[in-house]
């Protein structure tokens, strides 16, 4: 039988809560699994039990959201970034700007690629990036 991982410690800070690659501890489940369908259009990936969601990226990364135990304690890391694919960055960034949403830097060449960055309702650096790149 395989070892299952160490259940997230969501309350505790980010670095120590990383059991799962591009696992994020969130404040609200609900609101953040509806803010990266609507804005980056990601699909569920896969059942991930009580108080977690899954999303996948258009590369098949996955990202796991889990309801932190505290959501008061919720702390993003300053120097990190989190990749995420898209199919068209430009009408992407056209539609978030339309709904109101600020970005940290619009599209543009960079030693990455093609990328945006922009923060989620938690404070995650999501560098968002397309096929271009």
């Amino acid at each position: 039988m395989r070892p299952q991982p160490a259940p997230i410690a969501a309350h505790v800070r980010y670095e120590e809560a990383m059991t799962y690659p591009n696992t994020l501890p969130v404040r609200d489940l609900e609101r953040s699994c509806d803010w990266y369908r609507a804005h980056l259009d990601l699909e569920p990936a896969f059942d991930a039990g009580r108080n977690s969601a899954t999303l996948t990226d258009k590369a098949g990364r996955t990202i796991v959201l889990k309801q932190a135990a505290k959501p008061d304690n919720v702390m993003p890391p300053k120097d990190m970034g989190f990749p995420v694919q898209l199919n068209d960055l430009d009408a992407t960034h056209r539609r978030m700007t339309g709904a109101g949403i600020v970005f940290v830097h619009a599209p543009a060449n960079t030693l990455w690629g093609y990328t945006a960055e922009v923060h989620d309702p938690d404070g995650y650096c999501l560098m968002l990036r397309d096929g271009r790149s």
